[in-house]
């Protein structure tokens, strides 16, 4: 499960992806995904081995960054993104996406 880094007009803001063959990849990498017509950043948020998944998946295009966040900061961020926009009728991924900006940020310093 991507969390797409902009608003996707679905009702949510996570979408499967495929892991191309070979590509070694764990949940907290910044990836680049095809979505509609364009790439998109997001954060990888689960990684599972759905078989059934109705649609179309498309794979993940590129590693950005191989592990911009550890797994227990995704689940934290993950936790505290759903209740804050819960409340704001703000986007989950606009949230994880402000977040994940100053966390880069702040590594290069």
């Amino acid at each position: 499960q991507v969390l797409l880094f902009q608003k996707t007009g679905l009702n949510s803001d996570t979408l499967t992806y495929q892991i191309p063959e070979g590509m070694k990849i764990s949940a907290g990498a910044l990836v680049q995904v095809p979505l509609r017509k364009k790439s998109v950043r997001g954060i990888i948020l689960e990684i599972t081995n759905k078989k059934n998944v109705p649609g179309t998946i498309r794979p993940i295009e590129k590693i950005l960054h191989p592990e911009l966040l550890s797994v227990w900061r995704v689940e934290l961020l993950d936790i505290l993104s759903k209740n804050i926009t819960r409340r704001s009728q703000s986007s989950h991924g606009i949230f994880f996406r402000h977040i994940c900006g100053k966390i880069k940020g702040r590594q290069r310093a």
